[in-house]
């Protein structure tokens, strides 16, 4: 399967932290080693936006590296990047474990499962949320494929279909659900994988249907149980 992850700035730099590049270095080694399950068993391609981390490094560096206004939509950026390369999963993740009904208020509970309409109704921090929710749901608009929000630490369970808030094309068990716990099994899945940094690594979708080989590519055979993410075979 072919997951497109999209990192933000907490992949580098965490709420409060102070802006070292030590410690980005540090939380770099985090998200690999979460992310490392997933190359291991699916064609992984990882993208990363949020200018103001990455900078901090060129601060830092030896004099090689400076910094331009270059500042686009890092999640819209994402969503475009996981359909060009025909994605079969758009993950987007991030510091909080899903999307939340009434966040920061006590009576806040996470979406686990929702279709576009429904979270196209509701109304998510510009700054923050909105972005994100409105990234996943042109991919599963555009492709019928799914998407998922949540944090980076949960990776591996939010692909199982155990955390974070999955977006499908068509409402499963009854359409938007919020809860506590997770839903759904894992990914019954045998194969090989690799790490790839997006755009690079892959043909485009384009590509693909005029013929054009995939670079590195593996053949898998797999098939998902209740509530994995699983959309089809390479």
């Amino acid at each position: 399967m072919r997951i497109v992850a999209a990192l933000g700035g907490n992949a580098l730099l965490q709420r409060r932290d102070r802006p070292d590049a030590v410690l980005q270095r540090h939380h770099v080694h985090d998200a690999v080693a979460a992310l490392r399950p997933l190359a291991e068993e699916h064609e992984l391609l990882v993208t990363h936006g949020n200018g103001p981390q990455v900078g901090v490094l060129a601060l830092e560096s030896d004099g090689t590296l400076r910094g331009v206004e270059a500042v686009v939509d890092k999640d819209a950026t994402a969503s475009l990047l996981a359909r060009e390369l025909d994605a079969d999963l758009l993950l987007v993740l991030t510091d909080v474990p899903a999307v939340s009904v009434d966040w920061g208020t006590p009576a806040a509970r996470a979406i686990r499962s929702a279709v576009p309409a429904e979270l196209r109704a509701r109304s998510f921090p510009a700054g923050s949320m909105g972005p994100k929710v409105a990234a996943v749901c042109d991919f599963v608009e555009q492709t019928g494929r799914p998407a998922a929000i949540g944090a980076l630490a949960d990776v591996s369970a939010i692909v199982a279909g155990e955390a974070g808030t999955t977006v499908r094309a068509a409402a499963v068990g009854g359409g938007l659900r919020a809860a506590v716990s997770g839903r759904g099994g894992p990914l019954s899945r045998r194969a090989g994988g690799r790490l790839g940094v997006g755009p690079g690594g892959a043909p485009s979708s384009r590509a693909r249907r005029a013929g054009a080989p995939e670079v590195g590519a593996r053949a898998v055979a797999w098939a998902p149980t209740s509530g994995g993410l699983g959309v089809r075979g390479r």
